[in-house]
């Protein structure tokens, strides 16, 4: 039995619809998304962290909690 190593991911996947990629960049995709509870679209920067190398992942978190 395969297991989603993110529980969140399941959360989020039952609450947005994804709609189109509105974007890429040097970490990942900007994609635009539904959320299911009240229609209001969304972007949500998606990055894939397993292909990064540390000072890459490095840099995309810096990124990611910049923005918080």
């Amino acid at each position: 039995m395969i297991t989603n190593p993110n529980p969140r991911a399941t959360s989020a996947q039952n609450r947005y619809e994804r709609i189109r990629t509105v974007g890429k960049g040097a970490f990942g995709s900007a994609v635009l998304y539904r959320r299911r509870e009240d229609s209001s679209l969304v972007i949500i920067k998606e990055i894939n962290m397993y292909d990064l190398d540390s000072s890459q992942r490095r840099l995309a978190l810096n990124e990611v909690f910049r923005n918080i």
